[in-house]
């Protein structure tokens, strides 16, 4: 009986999918339903909304859209269910989620959306959704993002930029969203870290933007970052970096791998002696002087520094003069052949 009443009720709201949405965003799209014990495609047009999508609200699980031809993402796209839920939006080819995309999703905990096409999230994208806790846009093509992109988000905790094409990260995309705790920003195209780049995010534990362009970080880059417990900056460009981290007291590990770093002042992490746990350094072109003075300095407070490549005997590189002093030198101090040993991939880290 319950089986025949939700047929009946789904072929009576097809007659009216239309009239609730005022920009269609499905078009006879299949849509798959996950309640605890079962699932089930339905065909939508229009809206993601408990008008056109029939489920059981005590068993709903996830609603999933897999490997359709979407296109724009538009205003309530996907509304008005009050259940809690996950969204999953993945190969849709989507190139662009409007503003209020998601409305009136209250117990919404988490949207994955990697894999599509997208090139712009507009004002509002995200906004007013209580409950969401994670929002994953991994393997898309992101260039923009437009302020208050992710907004009014009391429990937003997790977002994931990987694998796009973002050149800046502003913190003009977030307003009101203060429990934000994991940021990956892997493999973009940024090329700086401006000052005061987070502070925004108080609650900030994991910050990693490896795999981009920057070959400059402010000294006040990571001002306000009380709660910081990692940060990876590994395979990007830094020939140097002076950076306070007196802002960051809980900070327990740190990445500097794979750059074209040959020194670091030692004074740098001389107030993170007491909480710093590990450093990674392998990979860098470091001066012989100065490598000696970083596992010296590890070693009296106990932290664990990795700084070899299995696959290479060399680890760092003796300056044409001064050879016993770690300062600050141009790539045109070290003789080229042993600068070019540093090029090639680390395939396996060496942890002494």
């Amino acid at each position: 009986m319950y089986i025949k009443i939700l047929i009946i009720a789904q072929v009576f709201l097809g007659f009216h999918v239309t009239e609730q949405c005022q920009v269609i965003t499905f078009r006879k799209n299949p849509v798959l339903v996950v309640e605890v014990t079962s699932s089930k495609y339905q065909i939508v047009t229009g809206c993601i909304s408990p008008k056109r999508v029939i489920y059981n609200p005590t068993t709903l699980k996830e609603i999933k859209v897999i490997a359709q031809n979407l296109g724009d993402l538009n205003e309530g796209a996907v509304e008005n269910i009050p259940e809690q839920f996950q969204l999953s939006f993945n190969m849709n080819n989507i190139s662009t989620i409007k503003s209020d995309a998601f409305r009136n999703l209250d117990a919404l905990e988490t949207i994955y959306m990697d894999q599509n096409d997208i090139r712009t999230i507009e004002t509002n994208a995200f906004d007013s959704l209580p409950s969401l806790q994670v929002i994953n846009l991994e393997k898309n093509k992101i260039e923009i993002i437009m302020q208050h992109a992710f907004a009014n988000l009391p429990n937003f905790t997790m977002l994931s930029l990987d694998d796009n094409k973002l050149k800046s990260f502003q913190q003009d995309w977030f307003l009101n969203t203060p429990e934000l705790q994991t940021l990956f920003i892997n493999n973009n195209l940024i090329s700086a870290i401006q000052r005061a780049a987070f502070v925004s995010f108080p609650a900030l534990q994991y910050l990693t933007m490896a795999g981009n362009k920057i070959n400059h970080v402010h000294s006040d880059a990571f001002m306000g970052l009380d709660n910081l417990l990692e940060l990876s900056l590994e395979e990007n460009r830094l020939k140097e970096i002076e950076v306070d981290f007196t802002v960051t007291p809980n900070l327990r590990h740190i990445d500097f791998s794979k750059n074209a770093l040959n020194y670091l002042p030692d004074k740098m992490f001389s107030d993170l002696q007491h909480c710093l746990k590990s450093i990674w350094i392998f990979a860098n072109p470091w001066q012989c002087p100065c490598l000696d003075s970083f596992i010296e300095w590890g070693a009296n407070y106990n932290i664990n520094i990795r700084w070899k490549c299995n696959n290479t005997d060399l680890s760092c590189a003796i300056p044409k003069h001064d050879v016993d002093k770690c300062i600050p030198r141009s790539n045109d101090e070290f003789y080229e052949e042993a600068m070019s040993s540093f090029t090639g991939d680390c395939i396996k880290r060496y942890r002494p």
